[in-house]
């Protein structure tokens, strides 16, 4: 069985990120360092499929989803950020809507 080798890093955090992290880790009965791994892997292995430009969520679940997920700062993003963002939106929108 081959093992996996970790390298140690560190990173610069807000004591709040810190204290939520730990709080979550400790829910699970997990080690901070598993879980923030966890996190980190399921983040960056998130496939966000692309939609084609002209779907359509209604207007009521983007008010939803801005309203509940989307930052204030929405507002000043570029629209290629904001695209993203619309593209996340759809996608846990269906994820929601068909169990995908």
């Amino acid at each position: 069985m081959e093992t996996e080798v970790r390298v140690q890093t560190a990173f610069r955090l807000s004591t709040d990120l810190i204290f939520q992290l730990k709080r979550r880790a400790k829910e699970e009965h997990r080690s901070l360092n598993s879980y923030v791994e966890d996190v980190l892997e399921r983040e960056v292995n998130l496939e966000i499929p692309k939609l084609p430009k002209d779907f359509k969520v209604s207007e009521t679940v983007r008010k939803l989803a801005v309203c509940s997920s989307v930052p204030k700062e929405y507002l000043k993003t570029t629209p290629e950020e904001q695209s993203r963002i619309d593209d996340r939106m759809k996608w846990e929108y269906l994820k929601e809507k068909y169990g995908l």
